[in-house]
């Protein structure tokens, strides 16, 4: 899986199994600094069951799944957006082949 962030602000993200970290700082795996998201925003966390989004308590009432506000966590499957602030990104597959 990787994350496809149609509006450039941050190149494709190639998720690897375990937990990769989102946030406005430079100490996340995927930093963002701008459009409302947070200094340690959300994990995200790719096992053999799937992808779970995890919000921070920076992330709070700031982080969506289709649209939809995730207050703890959400099972994220392919095709489904996630909002960190203002900043969208698709979840698809590794290659668009």
């Amino acid at each position: 899986m990787r994350l496809h962030f149609p509006d450039g602000e941050h190149a494709d993200a190639v998720l690897s199994e375990g937990q990769t970290t989102v946030g406005s700082t430079s100490d996340n795996r995927i930093a963002i600094n701008q459009g409302g998201v947070q200094a340690h925003h959300a994990t995200l966390t790719l096992d053999a069951r799937g992808l779970v989004v995890t919000v921070l308590p920076d992330g709070v009432g700031r982080t969506h799944v289709n649209g939809r506000p995730v207050r703890d966590m959400a099972i994220v499957r392919m095709g489904d957006s996630i909002t960190f602030g203002a900043i969208t990104a698709l979840v698809k597959p590794v290659s668009d082949k």
